[in-house]
């Protein structure tokens, strides 16, 4: 039985024996307070997401709480703090849209301010 201070990490592999996913719950919830809480990969072993969880909220604020990738590039990046979108110091989300442009919303404590759309395209945030 898990402890109830440590959280539980289930895993799940591919046939290949690749890690597939990566999660980690305390008392039922997503919860990591030393990384990731929610971590997917390839079959070839690349980290496609990674979220970053407290007591089931998003949140997290040294950095980005969640990155997707494709093929190693990143292509997504949110912020999160207590569950709400939230950034003072640049995008709360910044993502490739299916275009290639890119985009870029500006929030704070869960309300936009503002959104920017680039008219060149890129394949990475």
């Amino acid at each position: 039985m898990a402890s109830s201070t440590a959280p539980e990490c289930r895993e799940t592999f591919y046939p290949n024996g690749q890690l597939k996913t990566r999660d980690f719950y305390l008392n039922g919830k997503l919860h990591n307070t030393d990384g990731a809480a929610k971590e997917r990969f390839d079959d070839q072993g690349r980290l496609t997401l990674h979220e970053f969880f407290v007591n089931g909220v998003r949140t997290r604020t040294d950095g980005p709480a969640g990155e997707s990738f494709f093929k190693g590039k990143r292509f997504f990046v949110d912020f999160w703090v207590n569950g709400k979108p939230h950034n003072t110091n640049g995008p709360a989300f910044e993502y490739v849209d299916e275009y290639g442009r890119l985009t870029r919303e500006f929030w704070e404590n869960g309300v936009m301010l503002s959104k920017e759309v680039s008219t060149t395209t890129r394949d990475t945030v």
